[in-house]
């Protein structure tokens, strides 16, 4: 092994330690200083399956996958990412999201819309929500 990357949210990049700019100082990468290897972070704190899916699909696209050793921490089904068009952003919903996580993308009004489709609609079904997820894992590993 050559390389480890990791994909995921906030606890795989290591948001809450203190000067931690790059991720490095997270468990993946302590694991990658101490083996000797090479070390990076694709994780995006905040963010839902998809995106991790997301963060996956790029990396592998375009870099080699021998000797390379994927660190995948999957978050909470209840996350859900959003493309808004109008904005070419992704936006991440879920039960911590408050406008003022999205209104720089699409105004105050906007984002409370989005917020209360999330809690009126997504949020309400685990099922669905699980199911999705397992379909984003599925994926991935496929």
């Amino acid at each position: 092994m050559k390389k480890i990357v990791s994909f995921g949210d906030s606890f795989i990049f290591g948001s809450e330690l203190a000067d931690n700019r790059d991720g490095s100082k997270a468990w993946p990468g302590l694991i990658a200083k101490e083996l000797g290897c090479a070390y990076e972070t694709r994780a995006i704190p905040g963010c839902g399956n998809d995106n991790i899916a997301q963060q996956i699909y790029s990396y592998f696209s375009s870099n080699p996958t021998t000797d390379v050793l994927a660190v995948i921490n999957w978050t909470w089904s209840m996350r859900w990412d959003f493309y808004l068009p109008n904005a070419d952003a992704w936006v991440n919903l879920g039960p911590t999201c408050v406008p003022s996580k999205i209104n720089h993308h699409v105004g105050q009004n906007e984002a409370e819309r989005l917020i209360k489709f999330y809690k009126d609609y997504v949020s309400e079904s685990m099922l669905w929500n699980t199911y999705r997820s397992l379909q984003t894992i599925y994926a991935v590993q496929n």
